[in-house]
């Protein structure tokens, strides 16, 4: 009797498993069903540019009245043109889906903070993705699934695992630097960048992207958390929350990780520069990722809670929730005023160097600037009766190396500076959209000299 009870006992517990696998197994799809279902709402994006040459790539449908997520470097600044001086213009974005139909595409929101774009078709009915609800939920070794365009081959499909998850990079072309990649072992090519990354329920963990700067083997895909906060905020152009400091992400040896204010940007914010941030609304942040995602859901005009650790000591302080970029920087003028460099407007020429104040003694970190000095090139700071005539942008570090080879400007490109508020507009231009450097560019004796570099501080580090 017993031996009887045991082997039933043990066929129970036997084919309770064997359910549970069977469940398992009806609930996932797959590998030809993930495919099928994917190819669906992935389309192939191809840029028509000014000089005849064509950019392809692959994007996500994301809703079913034509709306499709791209990478912005795509649509905007094919890769190959990012790492050069020159501007292409683009003539036509032509989008192809599953059924072979092609359309003319519209750039509706991007964001370059993320190079993310969004483009939109006439056209109705579509299958959209379907986001995973949270990609913080991912782990090492998850089986991934991408589809794209690669060498403009359509619908390639390719998969691999999850090898590591949040990492940080610089998005190619700009100084931002995001920390919510997930990398991937998957076979990626440059025509797969905008193509959605998913998992074996056919669920999007992130968007392909080639734009940053990859080793041989490595493949990276940005996070959906990131993708759908930023999508709904440029799509129905919500403004950013922010408290207008510059902070950096530290580890400490007592603490497992802190925020460490290093600029203070904006007027009246009610933190210093050196505070600690512990919780914001009596929430802790762990890392940068969650931090952002934690201010943008503040509310612009409220005010926020801060814990902060001030000279060894917690305080609490109630700051302000601004628009990004409210209560700007000092005035371009003002901060030349800062680095000891007095203007003037010469209206035969530009904005003359009236005084220089002991400038090259004098080394200032200023809101979103640092002033650098390049002694080996003759270029470095002011001089009494310079003439500035022009400022030119720095999108990378190859071009800041090739614009260093050379001490005259007659072949670089950049805006005529006629007053002050041509100069301030130039700059801030420039600065918003988050090119490498600044180059102010100086007449020195009928000579034509680069003189300072402003460096942007990345916008990954504004909150």
């Amino acid at each position: 009797m017993l031996v009887r009870i045991i082997v039933f006992v043990g066929i129970f517990i036997v084919n309770c498993f064997y359910c549970d696998e069977i469940k398992v197994q009806e609930n996932s799809l797959s590998v030809q069903e993930i495919g099928k279902k994917l190819e669906k709402s992935v389309a192939k994006i191809e840029v028509l540019r000014e000089d005849g040459k064509i950019v392809a790539g692959s994007g996500m449908i994301i809703s079913s009245d034509g709306l499709i997520m791209t990478n912005k470097h795509l649509v905007e600044f094919p890769l190959e043109e990012i790492m050069s001086k020159k501007t292409i213009k683009i003539d036509e974005i032509k989008v192809t889906l599953q059924n072979n139909k092609e359309y003319k595409a519209k750039i509706k929101a991007q964001d370059e903070y993320i190079d993310m774009a969004i483009i939109k078709i006439e056209e109705d009915n579509l299958d959209p993705v379907k986001f995973i609800e949270n990609s913080d939920s991912i782990k090492k070794g998850e089986k991934v699934f991408a589809m794209g365009n690669p060498m403009n081959l359509e619908k390639t499909f390719t998969s691999g695992i999850v090898s590591e998850i949040h990492r940080r990079f610089v998005i190619l072309g700009t100084d931002n630097q995001i920390e919510d990649f997930i990398q991937i072992d998957a076979a990626i090519n440059p025509g797969n960048s905008g193509g959605p990354m998913v998992n074996e329920d056919c669920e999007v963990i992130g968007m392909v992207t080639s734009g940053i700067n990859q080793g041989e083997g490595l493949s990276f895909a940005i996070a959906a958390n990131l993708l759908k906060r930023e999508k709904d905020r440029i799509i129905n152009n919500l403004e950013y929350p922010w408290f207008g400091v510059w902070v950096e992400y530290k580890k400490d040896e007592d603490e497992d990780g802190v925020f460490r204010i290093q600029e203070i940007i904006t007027e009246k914010t009610g933190l210093k520069k050196g505070d600690i941030i512990r919780k914001i609304n009596g929430k802790e942040y762990t890392n940068t990722i969650k931090l952002q995602a934690g201010i943008s859901e503040l509310k612009i005009g409220a005010k926020a809670k801060l814990l902060i650790k001030r000279k060894n000591k917690e305080v609490e302080v109630l700051i302000p929730v601004k628009k990004r970029f409210e209560d700007p920087v000092l005035p371009i003028k003002t901060l030349f005023e800062v680095w000891g460099v007095l203007l003037e407007t010469n209206t035969d020429s530009g904005i003359e160097v009236a005084k220089v104040d002991k400038f090259n003694e004098v080394q200032k970190t200023t809101p979103f600037y640092d002033v650098y000095q390049y002694e080996k090139y003759k270029a470095a700071g002011f001089k009494d009766n310079d003439l500035i005539f022009g400022v030119a942008k720095v999108e990378n570090q190859e071009w800041l190396d090739s614009i260093f080879g050379l001490r005259r400007l007659e072949n670089i490109f950049g805006k005529k500076i006629n007053d002050f508020e041509n100069l301030e507009e130039t700059c801030r231009e420039y600065v918003n959209k988050g090119y490498l450097l600044t180059v102010i560019c100086i007449e020195r004796s009928k000579e034509k000299y680069f003189c300072v570099l402003i460096r942007h501080i990345p916008k990954s580090n504004y909150i």
